[in-house]
C-alpha cells in the first residue's frame, strides 16, 4: 500500500536527460513550485500558494486545516469530502498542538459540541487541544482506526476504520486544536451543535433551601448541575432527553414531580444557542432504611463497597451503604427499585443478586451473603534469555519475592518462593508478575482459566554490561556469539573512540533475527562467505500485529511472553534498522531480506500474526497456504531501513516488494557499490544524498499478476532537502523472468519535491 500520495513523474523527457547529467546541472524546472490556486471540495475551499503552504477553510464553520510547511491535498472517499497535508508534520507538546505543523483550528461561537471526522491510516497518536483567556490546555489523545475509544466528561472519540468521530465539548469563545503527529491527518468535515439554554421556574410549597438541581442526559448519563437563583434556574446543556434531580441533603426525601422530571431539551435550527423554558414542581417524597448483616467472610475488605443502583438512575441517584463491622445500612427512596453493586472484594462474589423495594418509609431488613471466589494453584520457575531466539535457561538468581497483579482490577497476590521455585493461588483472570530481585525484572504474565498453571517467569537483566573492546566480533554456530543483535549489543556495551571501528563477521548462513543497531562505527562483514550465502531474514510487514512486537521491534521478552499483540507501524518492519546513533555504519557481502513479501515463515505463525484491522493496511490474513508473494499478500515490508549519516554497503543484497530500502529520513549521506537490490513498489525510497553505483535494481514482479511498478519514492523534503538525492551511475534495471513483470516507472515524488537522476545506467527493457 502507498505511503502516502506520491506524485508521478509526468516528464520522462527530463528523467532521460539525466542519464547524462550530474545533478549539480539539473534543471531546476524540474523542481518549480506549484502556483497559487484557489480549490472548492465539497464543504472545504482549499488555498496553495507559491511559498509551499496552504489551508483549508470550511464553507460554515470558523474551521480551518491549517499546513505552514507543505501545500494541502484534497478529495473524495466514501462519500465524504477529505483536505489533508502533503506532509506528514503534525506535533504536539505536553498534549498541546504545536502550531509549528499541521494543525485543524476551530473557534466556538458559543457553548456546544464539535463533531470532527479525522483520518490516518497509520495507527499515529492524535491530541486535542485548546485555548482561551487563561492559556492552553489539553483535551485528550486518540488514534484514529485504533482499538480504543474515548470517553471524557468533554472529549469522546469513536473509532471507525481508518478514521475516528470527535466529540469536543466547547465553550463559547475558546478555539480547539486537532492534529495527528508524525503523519497525515485527514479531514473528512465536521458539523457543530450548538447548546441550548434552558430556564424556568421552580414551585416549591416547603421553603427549601440546600438543594441542587441536576440534569442527566438518558443517553450519555452525563449530568449538568443547573444555575439556581431563588424559585428559578438556568442550565445550558447539549440537545437530548434528561431527567431532573434534586440533590443535597433533600435529595432523598423530595423529588420534582413525574410530570416536570422529564424534559426534552430541542436543537438549535442555527449556529445560535436556542432558549428554551421548562417549569419544574417539588414534591415530598418516602424514604426509608435498608440494612441487614453481611456473611460469608470473616472480615470486611478494606475496598469493599456497597452501591444501591436506582432502576430509574436518571430520576434517583445512587447511594452509597455505611459499614460498622459486618453490618450495613443505607438511605433509599421509597417506590423505586435497588439493585445491589459490590465494589471491591474481589476475592468474594455474592450467592444471589441481592434487590430491594418497598413503597413506605418502613424499615427493610436485607441481609447480604457472599461466598469465596475459588483460586488455582500456579507454579514455575525462573529463567532467563538463552544464546538463540526461543532458547532459555536457568536464572542466575533467585527472587527474594514475587508478586501477582490482576490486570483488571490491580488485586495484587503475594506469592511465595521455595528451592527456586514459587507458587500462589489466583483467581480467574489474568495477571502480571513482578519480582524483588537485585538487577533483574520481569514483564511476564499468568493467565488462569478454571485450572492450576505450571508457568516459569522469565527474567531480564538490568544490570549495565561493560564489555571489553575488540576490533572483531565473531557470530555463528560455534562462535562467541550466535546472533547478530548479540554481537551488536556487546559493540554497544564497549568503552571506545569514534575511530575504534567494531567489525562483526557473520558466519556463512540464515539468521532469523530482526537487528537494530543504534552505536556508531559498525561493520557487518560475511565470514568468508557472500551474499548468496550469508543472509538476515525477518517477516513483519506493517499493518499487522505480533506478539513479540513492542513499540515497533522485536522484544525477547515479549516473544517469551506471548500475552498481548503489538502493531506494526514503524520502521516499516525492515530486518535490520540502523537508528540515527549508528552513524558509519558498513555492510559487505551480506543480503538483508525481509520473508513477508516472498513466503511464509513458521516463526510468524507461532508470532500470531494478524492483521490490525485497518483497512487500507494488513487485511490479509497470513496461514501456512498464504502465496505470500501474491500481490494482494504484498504489504509494506523494509529489509533495511537506515536513519544513519555516512553508511557503505558493499557487494549485498537487499530483498523485499514492496518498500525494500529505505534510504533515510534526513539527507543523510550512503553509497552503495555492486548491490543488488529488489522489488516492485517504490522499493527504493526515502531521503537523502545516496549513490547506487554498479548496482542491479530489479522489478521482481509477483507470483500472478503482472503489474508496473515504481523503483523509487524519493522525499526531498524542503525541510530537509538533500543536495543531490539518488544518483544511479552504471547501473543496470532488470526484470524477474520466473515471475509476472511489466513495464514500470523511474520512480514517483512522496512529499514535495524528488531528486533522482540516471546515469550511464542500462535497461533491461523500457520503463
Amino acid at each position: 500500500m502507498a505511503k502516502g500520495k506520491k506524485t508521478r513523474f509526468t516528464n520522462l523527457t527530463a528523467v532521460m536527460l539525466a542519464l547524462s547529467m550530474t545533478l549539480s546541472s539539473f534543471p531546476a524546472s524540474v523542481f518549480a513550485a506549484v502556483t497559487t490556486e484557489t480549490t472548492k471540495n465539497g464543504d472545504w475551499t482549499v488555498y496553495n500558494d507559491d511559498a509551499g503552504s496552504g489551508y483549508a477553510q470550511h464553507s460554515t464553520l470558523d474551521l480551518k486545516y491549517v499546513s505552514p510547511t507543505t501545500q494541502m491535498d484534497f478529495g473524495n472517499a466514501a462519500g465524504k469530502d477529505w483536505v489533508h497535508s502533503l506532509g506528514s508534520n503534525g506535533k504536539a507538546s505536553n498534549g498541546v498542538v504545536d502550531k509549528a505543523g499541521s494543525y485543524a483550528e476551530f473557534k466556538s461561537p458559543c457553548d456546544g459540541t464539535l463533531e470532527f471526522y479525522v483520518g490516518n491510516a497509520s495507527n499515529k497518536t492524535g491530541y486535542a487541544s485548546s485555548t482561551d483567556a487563561n492559556g492552553s490546555k489539553a483535551i485528550g489523545t486518540f488514534v484514529p482506526g485504533g482499538k480504543d475509544a474515548v470517553n471524557e466528561e468533554n472529549f469522546t472519540v469513536t473509532q471507525g476504520t481508518t478514521y475516528a468521530t470527535l466529540d469536543i465539548e466547547t465553550v463559547k469563545d475558546s478555539t480547539y486544536y486537532v492534529t495527528v503527529t508524525g503523519s497525515k491527518m485527514y479531514c473528512y468535515g465536521a458539523e457543530f451543535a450548538p447548546y441550548t439554554v434552558l430556564s424556568g421556574s421552580i414551585s416549591d410549597s416547603f421553603g427549601l433551601s440546600d438543594y441542587s438541581i441536576k440534569f442527566v442526559n438518558k443517553d450519555t448519563k452525563r449530568s449538568v448541575m443547573a444555575a439556581v437563583t431563588g424559585k428559578s434556574y438556568t442550565a445550558t446543556l447539549k440537545p437530548g432527553t434528561y431527567s431532573v434531580a434534586l440533590t443535597g441533603s433533600n435529595g432523598a426525601n423530595y423529588a420534582f414531580s413525574s410530570d416536570t422530571r422529564l424534559v426534552d431539551v430541542t436543537a438549535s435550527e442555527t449556529l445560535e444557542p436556542a432558549e428554551q423554558t421548562h417549569d419544574l414542581k417539588i414534591e415530598e417524597s418516602v424514604s426509608y432504611i435498608v440494612s441487614g448483616n453481611i456473611s460469608g467472610m470473616d472480615s470486611l475488605p478494606a475496598d469493599t463497597e456497597f452501591i444501591f443502583v436506582p432502576e430509574d438512575t436518571a430520576s434517583h441517584e445512587e447511594v452509597t451503604a455505611q459499614f460498622d463491622g459486618l453490618k450495613y445500612s443505607a438511605q433509599l427512596t421509597a417506590d423505586e427499585t435497588y439493585t445491589l453493586t459490590v465494589n471491591g472484594a474481589k476475592d468474594y462474589e455474592l450467592t444471589e443478586a441481592v434487590v430491594v423495594t418497598n413503597d413506605s418509609g418502613a424499615a427493610v431488613s436485607k441481609d447480604v451473603a457472599f461466598k469465596a471466589v475459588g483460586r488455582y494453584d500456579v507454579q514455575g520457575g525462573f529463567l532467563v534469555l538463552g544464546d538463540k531466539r526461543g532458547e532459555y535457561k536457568a536464572a542466575p538468581v533467585v527472587p527474594a519475592a514475587v508478586k501477582f497483579t490482576n490486570v483488571d482490577d490491580g488485586y495484587e497476590y503475594a506469592g511465595t518462593i521455595s528451592d527456586g521455585k514459587y507458587a500462589a493461588a489466583l483467581r480467574n483472570g489474568a495477571y502480571r508478575a513482578s519480582v524483588t530481585a537485585d538487577g533483574y525484572s520481569t514483564t511476564t504474565h499468568v493467565v488462569i482459566d478454571n485450572d492450576v498453571v505450571t508457568r516459569d517467569l522469565l527474567l531480564k537483566d538490568e544490570t549495565k554490561k561493560s564489555v571489553e573492546y575488540k576490533e572483531v566480533l565473531n557470530v555463528g554456530e560455534d562462535k562467541e556469539y550466535k546472533t547478530v543483535q548479540a554481537a551488536v549489543d556487546a559493540a554497544a556495551a564497549m568503552t571506545r573512540t569514534d575511530a575504534q571501528r567494531v567489525t562483526v563477521k557473520i558466519d556463512p548462513g540464515t539468521y532469523r533475527e530482526q537487528v537494530v543497531v543504534n552505536t556508531p562505527n559498525i561493520t557487518f562483514e560475511s565470514n568468508g562467505g557472500t551474499k548468496d550465502n550469508t543472509k538476515l531474514t525477518w517477516y513483519y510487514g506493517i499493518g499487522n500485529k505480533y506478539y513479540s512486537c513492542v513499540n515497533d521491534i522485536y522484544d525477547p521478552y515479549a516473544d517469551y511472553d506471548k500475552f498481548e499483540k503489538g502493531n506494526m507501524n514503524k520502521y516499516w518492519g525492515a530486518t535490520v534498522i540502523t537508528l540515527a546513533k549508528a552513524a558509519g555504519f558498513r555492510a559487505e557481502g551480506i543480503t538483508f531480506e525481509n520473508s513477508f513479501n516472498k513466503y511464509i515463515t513458521d516463526e510468524e505463525l507461532e508470532d500470531g500474526v494478524e492483521p490490525n484491522g485497518v483497512p487500507s493496511t494488513g487485511q490479509y490474513q497470513r496461514k501456512e497456504n498464504t502465496k505470500a508473494d501474491s500481490r494482494a499478500a504484498t504489504e509494506r515490508a523494509g529489509a533495511l531501513t537506515n536513519y544513519a549519516d555516512k553508511t557503505e554497503f558493499k557487494d549485498c543484497a537487499f530483498l523485499s516488494s514492496q518498500d525494500t530500502l529505505y534510504t533515510c529520513n534526513i539527507a543523510n549521506d550512503a553509497y552503495y557499490k555492486n548491490c543488488y537490490i529488489e522489488g516492485q513498489t517504490d522499493f527504493i525510497y526515502g531521503n537523502g544524498d545516496v549513490i547506487f553505483d554498479g548496482c542491479e535494481i530489479n522489478f521482481c514482479g509477483y507470483a500472478e499478476t503482472a503489474a508496473a511498478g515504481y523503483l523509487t519514492a524519493n522525499s526531498c523534503s524542503q525541510q530537509y532537502m538533500a543536495a543531490d538525492g539518488y544518483i544511479f551511475r552504471n547501473c543496470y534495471i532488470s526484470f524477474n523472468a520466473q515471475r509476472k513483470t511489466t513495464a514500470g516507472y523511474y520512480g514517483r515524488m512522496w512529499g514535495d519535491s524528488a531528486k533522482v537522476a540516471f546515469i550511464n545506467t542500462k535497461l533491461e527493457k523500457p520503463i
